[in-house]
C-alpha cells in the first residue's frame, strides 16, 4: 500500500508459514536468552514468567495471524472496593506510557498489561523480540509495585500461572 509491495492479498498459505516464522523466531529469542518457557501449539501462546524487583511477572505471548500479544498478569488482584482508586491509576500510568497499557479486568479484579506488535510484512529478529519483551516486563515492573499498595489484595493466581509449567 505505501511502498512498491504487491497489493496481491495474502493466501491462508502465506499467513500460516509467517506466523509459523514468528513462532520460530520468538522460540529462538527464549533458548538463546535461556528463558524458561512453555509453548502451547495447540494456541500458539508462550507462557512464562520473569522476576521482577519485587513481584514475579507472568507472561503470555500469544503468536496470531498477523500480530503478537504479549499479555503480563500481575501478581496481585484489586479488591471490589479498591476499583475506583485502580482504575484512576491506570489511566494516570497510561497516560504517560509510549507503549502498551494496563487494564482492570472488573470481574474478578485482576490486573493486566498489554502490548500488541503487528509482524505481517514485517520482518523481526531474536534481538528485536527481545527488546519488545524486556520492554513490557520492565513495564510492569515499574509500576507493580505501586499499584498493590492500591489495590490492596494480594495472591492474583501466580502459582496457578505457574501451574501451567507442570
Amino acid at each position: 500500500m505505501f511502498g512498491k509491495k504487491s497489493n496481491k492479498p495474502k493466501t491462508e498459505r502465506d499467513i500460516k508459514n509467517n506466523q509459523a516464522a514468528m513462532i520460530k523466531v520468538i522460540r529462538s529469542t527464549f533458548d538463546r536468552a535461556g528463558w524458561k518457557y512453555n509453548f502451547k501449539p495447540e494456541d500458539n501462546i508462550f507462557i512464562t514468567s520473569f522476576m521482577g524487583d519485587d513481584l514475579p511477572i507472568a507472561t503470555m505471548i500469544v503468536v496470531q495471524e498477523m500480530s503478537v500479544q504479549f499479555v503480563c498478569n500481575l501478581d496481585f488482584v484489586a479488591e471490589p472496593d479498591r476499583f475506583k482508586e485502580v482504575c484512576w491509576a491506570l489511566n494516570e500510568i497510561n497516560r504517560t506510557l509510549s507503549f502498551g497499557c494496563f487494564h482492570l479486568d472488573d470481574e474478578e479484579g485482576h490486573i493486566l498489561f498489554e502490548y500488541g506488535l503487528i509482524y505481517v510484512d514485517s520482518s523481526f529478529d531474536e534481538n528485536a523480540i527481545a527488546s519488545v519483551i524486556k520492554m513490557v516486563v520492565g513495564t510492569v515492573d515499574k509500576h507493580d509495585g505501586d499499584l498493590q499498595k492500591i489495590a490492596k489484595k494480594s495472591d492474583g493466581g501466580f502459582k496457578e500461572y505457574q501451574n501451567m509449567f507442570a
